[in-house]
């Protein structure tokens, strides 16, 4: 059996495949009961369908069904409390991003606060918050207006 601390890192290079893979639905999913955030940001979502048409909108997914990224998730500092069924977590994080018309690049570099509860179901995901650090050339993850294709 995994431990506590592998369980929701675990959780966490599962939410990161589901959108390098275009797989929304499943990433919102891990959100189904918590917020999403941004730091110095005007943008909080709430719970599975508003992190689904965050994401839809605001990634372009390419013929193949994926946004052509990958997510470096490194450095990862997890801290549990078994007497309060909560857990936090710290990590590192690079998207990398190629296609057709961009070479390999990193195009976001940052931090995620994670919180956590653990349920009936195992741990769960409470709240994350972004603190995007670094900014590259996003422009090509992002969905065309539309009309503009």
């Amino acid at each position: 059996m995994l431990s506590d601390s592998d369980q929701i890192l675990n959780l966490l290079y599962e939410l990161d495949e589901h959108i390098d893979k275009g797989r929304f639905d499943a990433a919102a999913e891990v959100f189904a009961d918590a917020t999403l955030s941004v730091h110095g940001g005007d943008l909080t979502v709430q719970g599975r369908d508003e992190l689904a048409a965050f994401l839809r909108r605001s990634i372009r997914l390419h013929d193949d069904g994926t946004p052509k990224t990958v997510h470096l998730t490194v450095n990862p500092i997890v801290d549990v409390d078994d007497a309060a069924r909560t857990a936090s977590a710290q990590t590192f994080f690079t998207v990398f991003h190629a296609s057709d018309e961009v070479p390999l690049q990193p195009v976001l570099g940052g931090a995620n606060f994670d919180t956590f509860r653990r349920t009936e179901r195992g741990w769960q995901l409470a709240s994350r918050v972004v603190q995007v650090r670094l900014m590259g050339n996003v422009a090509p993850l992002v969905p065309e207006a539309e009309g503009a294709r």
